[in-house]
């Protein structure tokens, strides 16, 4: 129909190199190949971590192992990546999930050294982000899919603090000293240890306790609060919890951590010897109560009789003691020995 006429194949599937010409005519092109080379892709990926100075943590560099990374919150993190091919250019977006504002697109050059080998940093990790990497090599050929590293911030906890009251009821008189011991732990050292304290609706008070001043991650606590100066008189109440702070200061202030809280009835001493004595008498009457129980289950295991079971009689055709006889064997049947 035409002077001239498009034509087209398809190569489907192309695993291996292939050489092919092409002829059209009174015409042919001798000689075309078709090179097959592998996708570019990272072999190798590591993360240059700086944490934040609070932490009080060294340098790292951490292999990537998993396509999310837990990442302390407030460290700056370096990718460095190496890949399989020379390459061109590498493409690092950062898609940042649950917002409408289209993602940054950022181009990092390969290093003039090495052609492999590329880096990209992020300053200060202060959410979860995803990094999509698309490399493009020196045949001009990119990956399919973007090679996905998701950072995930990993916040600072708390102190948490496992502390109780020692020898002390729900109720005191006002001469008391409340003394408390435990342990708290802390992610990255613990600041600041008090006593929280506040009577009956009242604004809470504060009373420090000594810290070491090595960034302790680990506090053993044995301390007591003296409230004889408060002079609480009876009939009130007053509200008593530790606390500990740890050393964050990435945001409006650091995390707090705290005990339960203990509720306690300031009484006289006579009310106090009194409700002591009313303790006393429950737990005599539940010992009594444990005791008297024991001792009628032993009384009704004592009554029962337990007789013998008669023993079984002897099978038919087989002695007392004496195995059984074999059945007979069919005549010319040799006799054998079992193995």
């Amino acid at each position: 129909k035409d002077e001239f006429q498009q034509y087209s194949y398809t190569f489907r599937s192309v695993l291996a190199p292939i050489v092919f010409d092409v002829v059209g005519g009174d015409d042919a092109v001798y000689g075309l190949h078709i090179e097959v080379v592998d996708n570019p892709a990272i072999v190798q990926m590591d993360l240059d971590c700086r944490y934040p100075e609070y932490t009080a943590l060294p340098p790292r560099t951490l292999p990537v192992t998993a396509p999310v990374m837990p990442i302390p919150a407030g460290t700056r993190v370096t990718v460095r990546a190496r890949a399989n091919k020379d390459l061109v250019r590498v493409e690092v977006q950062s898609a940042l999930e649950n917002t409408a504002k289209p993602p940054a697109v950022l181009d990092v050059p390969a290093a003039s050294g090495d052609l492999r080998s590329f880096q990209c940093t992020v300053a200060k990790l202060t959410e979860d982000k995803t990094l999509l990497f698309t490399l493009l090599d020196t045949d001009k050929i990119k990956n399919r899919e973007p090679i996905r590293l998701t950072l995930a911030r990993l916040d600072d906890k708390p102190p948490e603090l496992a502390v109780q009251l020692h020898g002390i009821g729900p109720a005191v008189t006002p001469r008391a000293i409340l003394p408390a011991a435990g342990r708290i732990t802390d992610d990255y050292g613990i600041a600041k240890v008090w006593f929280e304290y506040a009577v009956d609706q009242g604004k809470p008070s504060q009373r420090a306790i000594p810290v070491p001043g090595n960034n302790p991650t680990y506090l053993a606590v044995k301390q007591a609060l003296d409230i004889r100066d408060l002079n609480l008189a009876p009939g009130r109440k007053i509200v008593v919890a530790m606390k500990a702070a740890d050393r964050y200061n990435l945001g409006a202030a650091p995390n707090v951590g705290s005990s339960q809280r203990w509720l306690l009835d300031v009484v006289t001493p006579e009310q106090l010897r009194v409700m002591l004595e009313a303790r006393e008498l429950q737990l005599r009457q539940r010992f009594a109560a444990i005791i008297q129980e024991v001792t009628e289950t032993q009384d009704s295991l004592t009554r029962l009789e337990f007789t013998p079971r008669p023993p079984l009689p002897p099978r038919e055709g087989r002695g007392e003691g004496k195995p059984a006889s074999s059945p007979p064997l069919p005549p010319g049947a040799a006799k054998t020995s079992p193995p």
